[in-house]
């Protein structure tokens, strides 16, 4: 499962301002193509997402969830999902696993929002999460087993494979070959590939997107509130104006 980065963009689509995992990500379409196109010609008029990304060093902040081979899990995927190159810093300079440790700390994490009482039966997508773990829960016990299986295949837990094997192992979770605790075939990949976009993505008021970096990559406007002033002149125009946070607003 090698994924470039504008196959992962498009893939993701166009998704607006995520406050919280969980959010609803728009699927591939005539408009993630069309901001793909107006992000380019955003960027082309200014420095690229890149320099602007890492204009200044990335601080690292402490994790409230994952303990330490967690988090050197979640950043070794990140960082494999997301690799720095000309468009942006790599997925943990970006923040996308400092989002993903909020996420598990807060109520996304622990299930607020699902209904997490029995009976459990095995269900269908349009179910939702039908397992008796929260999201949370499902980390703290998948990534172990993909740690073990990669042991087991490769003498190496995943953080120490190659990119051709994080592949391979990406692609076993898919198919239930590679284990991943007591969770269906497929499911913590899910999860994760899913919260990995909504770091790239949200606001980066909720810890990831770092310098909006994603949002210049795609030439989207943030959290600007109000258009009308720019309706007359910006019409059928590349927006160049800056992006806004949440952040920004207050």
């Amino acid at each position: 499962m090698t994924i470039k980065r504008r196959e992962f963009v498009v893939g993701a689509g166009v998704i607006g301002v995520v406050g919280v995992t969980g959010g609803s990500v728009a699927p591939q379409s005539a408009l993630a193509e069309h901001a793909m196109q107006m992000g380019g010609q955003q960027t082309a008029q200014a420095s690229s997402p890149a320099q602007q990304a890492t204009s200044a060093p990335p601080v690292k902040r402490a994790y409230t969830f994952l303990n330490p081979d967690e988090a050197t899990w979640v950043e070794a995927a990140v960082n494999h999902m997301i690799p720095a190159d000309d468009l942006t810093a790599s997925g943990v300079d970006l923040g996308i696993a400092y989002f993903i440790d909020q996420q598990l700390a807060g109520g996304f994490g622990q299930g607020g929002k699902m209904f997490m009482q029995g009976p459990w039966h095995p269900g269908v997508p349009e179910q939702g999460w039908q397992v008796r773990l929260s999201p949370a829960e499902a980390y703290r016990a998948a990534i172990p087993a993909i740690n073990a299986y990669c042991t087991k295949t490769y003498g190496k837990d995943f953080s120490s494979i190659t990119d051709s094997q994080r592949d391979e192992v990406l692609n076993d979770l898919g198919t239930g070959k590679a284990d991943s605790g007591p969770l269906p075939a497929g499911l913590f990949l899910d999860l994760f590939y899913q919260n990995v976009m909504e770091g790239f993505f949200s606001d980066p008021a909720y810890g990831g997107n770092r310098d909006k970096a994603a949002w210049k990559m795609i030439g989207y406007s943030g959290a600007t509130g109000n258009f009308v002033d720019l309706i007359e002149t910006t019409y059928n125009k590349p927006y160049t104006e800056p992006s806004q946070s949440i952040a920004d607003l207050s």
